[in-house]
């Protein structure tokens, strides 16, 4: 047996007021709500009987783009059950009320998603809702993958322009609206459509550009390969070069090195299955051997194999 679940989602202050941000309804809950000893949810019919119980946890609120804790208080995330005879939800501390919210009878109607390419290349997306209250919307994009990206939140207009190029591309792509009252929800779809595939791009974290590396001591190489819309890719299409000769594969986090005095150039290539690559370089400088580290390389007569048989030209290029 099949059954609704209503996400219920808000800002809990220091003071202890309740803030409501926008529920929705899911067939499904990914991870369920660790649940708090002092929190519930509780959903009730109209004539006072109640229908279900859920959990409440609490999160860590962030401030910015900094991912700074904030001090004002903490969200608060939970689901229950949504029968249909369900006509309100309370939100519990103890036996204290926090918040009750009217769940509405009926599900808001939402259709003709439609999806139009401007000759500025932004797409045009509008859609028809109707509802008796008031109605916000969330739209996301898919790929041909599946992999989905919300694009904007909290809509109250019923048209959106958006700029695709920060979107993957490819055939089959989706845009799905939300609508909601901040409990009854409805998810509608637009046609597929095409979009130009966007290529990967790589970033070399470390080293950074013309760092100074210790003469004959190995270091790290770490990097990453992100699709257009900022998700990590597989390691596994990943290829680290040192003056165009492949030292690691497939990893993100890699040794390089030791290197001998001189120049070079470190490349990060990523590959796909789609034919698709993306490349990042940096150069880097390898210090000069101190006496000392020159005597002690005599005395123990393990002197560093100069790069891949010779010493580092100082012309190793740049990106």
């Amino acid at each position: 047996m099949t059954c609704t679940f209503l996400r219920f989602m808000g800002h809990l202050s220091e003071s202890g007021c309740f803030r409501l941000d926008i529920g929705w309804e899911t067939p499904r809950i990914a991870r369920r709500a660790r649940g708090d000893a002092d929190l519930s949810l509780e959903a009730y019919d109209d004539s006072g009987s109640l229908l279900a119980k859920g959990p409440v946890e609490r999160k860590a609120r962030y401030c910015g783009d900094q991912g700074l804790l904030c001090n004002q208080g903490e969200r608060i995330v939970g689901h229950v059950v949504l029968h249909a005879h369900t006509r309100s939800v309370i939100l519990l501390h103890g036996q204290r009320v926090l918040h009750r919210m009217e769940v509405h009878p009926e599900r808001p109607k939402i259709e003709s998603v439609r999806v139009s390419k401007q000759e500025d290349g932004k797409l045009l997306i509008e859609w028809c809702a109707e509802h008796s209250r008031p109605l916000s919307f969330s739209i996301a994009f898919s790929d041909e993958g599946k992999r989905a990206v919300v694009v904007a939140r909290d809509l109250h207009d019923r048209c959106l322009l958006i700029d695709p190029a920060s979107l993957s591309g490819g055939r089959g792509c989706i845009i799905s609206v939300l609508a909601t009252d901040g409990a009854r929800s409805t998810v509608a779809r637009s046609e597929t459509f095409d979009l130009p595939i966007k290529p990967p791009t790589t970033t070399i974290l470390e080293p950074q550009e013309n760092a100074m590396i210790a003469p004959d001591q190995p270091f790290s190489l770490l990097g990453r390969a992100q699709d257009a819309m900022g998700r990590s890719l597989p390691e596994d299409g990943l290829v680290w070069s040192i003056n165009n000769k492949v030292v690691a594969t497939g990893r993100s986090l890699a040794l390089g090195g030791p290197l001998a005095p001189g120049k070079y150039r470190i490349e990060l290539v990523h590959r796909d299955d789609n034919r698709s690559s993306a490349v990042s370089r940096c150069q880097i400088e390898v210090a000069e051997r101190t006496p000392e580290q020159e005597e002690w390389l005599r005395i123990s007569g393990s002197v560093c194999a100069e790069p891949f048989g010779r010493r580092a030209e100082s012309g190793a290029g740049g990106r």
